[in-house]
C-alpha cells in the first residue's frame, strides 16, 4: 500500500479510502487490465477478410502481449501478483474466456468445417500461450527469447492451421 500511496504521490489514508485493502486494489487493477486486453484484442480481430488474416492478427496478438511485457513493468508484476491470489486467477480465467469468445466469432468464419470446441480450445491456447510466453520470454537470455518467440509463434499458426 505504501508503495501504491508514493507512486500516485498521496497519503496512504487517501489509499484506504478507495481500496480496502492491498487485494481489492490489485482486484481493480487486473479489471482495468482486463478490459484494456479486450479492447485491444477486438480492435486485432477488425477487418479480417479470410483464415490467413485470422492467423495474423492471432499473431498480432501475441506480439502485443510481448511488447506491452516489455514496455509496462507493472504487466509482469501483475501476473505474478495473479499467480499468487486463487480469486484473481478466477477474474484472469474469466477474461481469458471472455476474449477468446470473440476470437470465436471471428473464427467460426473463417473455419467453418472447424468443431466450435477445436475453435475455442484453439482460442484459449493462443491467448493464454501468448500471455503466459510473454513473461518467460522476459527471464531468458535475448537470443533464446527470440526462437522461443518464434516457436511460440508456430505452435499458434499450426494450431489454427490444423482447422482448416
Amino acid at each position: 500500500m505504501t508503495e501504491i500511496a508514493q507512486r500516485a504521490d498521496i497519503v496512504i489514508g487517501a489509499v484506504y479510502r478507495y481500496f480496502e485493502d492491498k487485494s481489492a486494489i490489485n482486484r481493480a487493477i487486473l479489471q482495468q487490465h482486463n478490459s484494456y486486453m479486450e479492447e485491444r484484442i477486438q480492435r486485432h480481430l477488425a477487418n479480417i477478410a479470410d483464415a490467413d488474416a485470422f492467423i495474423h492478427a492471432m499473431l498480432s496478438i501475441y506480439q502485443m502481449y510481448d511488447e506491452l511485457r516489455s514496455r509496462e513493468p507493472m504487466f509482469g508484476s501483475l501476473w505474478s501478483i495473479v499467480q499468487g491470489d486463487s480469486n484473481l486467477q478466477t477474474l484472469e480465467a474469466q477474461a481469458t474466456l471472455t476474449n477468446a469468445a470473440h476470437l470465436l466469432v471471428e473464427a467460426r468464419k473463417h473455419f467453418p468445417s472447424a468443431d466450435d470446441d477445436a475453435l475455442m480450445a484453439s482460442c484459449v491456447f493462443a491467448l493464454q500461450l501468448s500471455a503466459t510466453a510473454s513473461h518467460l520470454n522476459r527471464t531468458m537470455p535475448k537470443a533464446l527469447a527470440q526462437q522461443m518467440s518464434r516457436t511460440h509463434q508456430q505452435a499458434i499458426a499450426n494450431a489454427l492451421n490444423r482447422l482448416r
